[in-house]
């Protein structure tokens, strides 16, 4: 098996990024907990201890969380990974 990130065609490179797991390349699921967006969830691709804008407004500092490697269960049994605002 050739390693991650290399097609078995000699002299073709996989397009697929391997530069974060796969995990983090997948849409995930926040529940936003402080801020001004308190209790809101979110979707979105992004990784454990990274920042992310949220919200349907412009880009503004009050609206960037970091997600966390604190989850928890939606009343549908989703696992949601808890966002908390972003210190600047």
């Amino acid at each position: 098996m050739p390693p991650s990130g290399v097609d078995p065609v000699p002299g073709r490179v996989d397009a697929r990024p391997v530069t974060a797991p796969r995990y983090e390349t997948e849409p995930r699921r926040l529940l936003l907990r402080g801020g001004e967006l308190d209790g809101r969830r979110w979707i979105g691709v992004i990784g454990v201890g990274h920042r992310v804008a949220v919200g349907p407004e412009p880009w503004s500092p009050t609206r960037v969380y970091v997600v966390t490697d604190e989850q928890v269960l939606d009343r549908d049994g989703n696992v949601e990974s808890i966002a908390v605002p972003a210190a600047f």
